[in-house]
């Protein structure tokens, strides 16, 4: 494991995304279960925000609230100022669409088009120019080194090479928001640094990222790391220097909160 550069610790922009005392409730009676209990963070516009915990703790939920695919119960959730609970079915759908790039744990691509078709679905859905699309999906293709897969049917890669096509779909319409559900989870080492690196290089050019990962090593490319335990803001750290020191204190703080491999609400 090889930890290159260091930097101080950024200054951010305005508020981007604010939850305010946030609580979400599924099921009902006795088989309630509360996944998250008046959680309260910001990500700052252009910051590399990751979210670490234990299993169960509440993780894919804030991804799913911020992907505006599911409904807190309480509290309030704001982007840009303008309270969630305002949209639409129909303006979180665009919000989605325009806004932002996702990438799943599950890269739930479409199994009988090829690498290039499911690239490049997200843009057509845009209505973007057919010479703009090819020439976005080569450059895309290859900053991820997947320019060789283009025609190839997505059945037939590697979970490695799948969650690459998925991080593609996601990121050529250059989102503001980009939000990653464990993206290194099913990558070789070689392969998750090249993403973490990517990644980090959209975080540069202005994308907003949120990254739930259990592998301190990726969350040390982040700016800050929130700790989420039943449901609940447990610590937050900051990166104020070295990405080694960064990795270290992330380490110390996971195995007091604790927060290994598995599924989440």
């Amino acid at each position: 494991m090889t930890f290159l550069g260091s930097k101080n610790q950024r200054e951010f922009g305005m508020s981007y995304i604010e939850f305010n005392q946030v609580s979400k409730l599924y099921g009902y009676g006795v088989n309630q279960v509360q996944a998250l209990d008046n959680l309260s963070f910001k990500l700052e516009k252009g910051e590399f925000l990751g979210i670490m915990g234990p299993s169960g703790s509440g993780k894919s939920t804030v991804l799913n609230l911020l992907a505006q695919i599911d409904y807190l119960s309480f509290g309030k959730i704001t982007m840009d100022g303008t309270d969630l609970r305002d949209f639409s079915d129909g303006q979180r759908a665009k919000n989605r669409q325009k806004k932002m790039g996702i990438i799943f744990q599950d890269p739930n691509l479409l199994s009988s088009l090829t690498v290039k078709e499911n690239i490049e679905l997200s843009l057509l859905a845009l209505r973007v120019n057919r010479k703009d699309v090819e020439e976005k999906v080569f450059d895309i293709a290859n900053r991820l080194n997947i320019e060789s897969l283009l025609d190839q049917n997505v059945f037939d890669l590697s979970p490695g090479q799948q969650q690459k096509v998925s991080a593609a779909r996601a990121i050529i319409k250059e989102p503001e928001l980009i939000l990653a559900d464990e993206p290194t989870g099913s990558l070789d080492s070689k392969s998750a640094t090249y993403l973490l690196q990517f990644l980090t290089q959209l975080n540069r050019e202005h994308h907003s990222l949120v990254m739930v990962t259990h592998d301190p090593f990726a969350a040390s490319y982040c700016d800050r790391i929130i700790f989420v335990k039943d449901g609940r803001l447990f610590a937050q750290i900051n990166r104020v220097d070295s990405r080694q020191a960064f990795f270290e204190s992330i380490v110390e703080m996971q195995a007091t909160v604790g927060g290994g491999e598995g599924y989440d609400f």
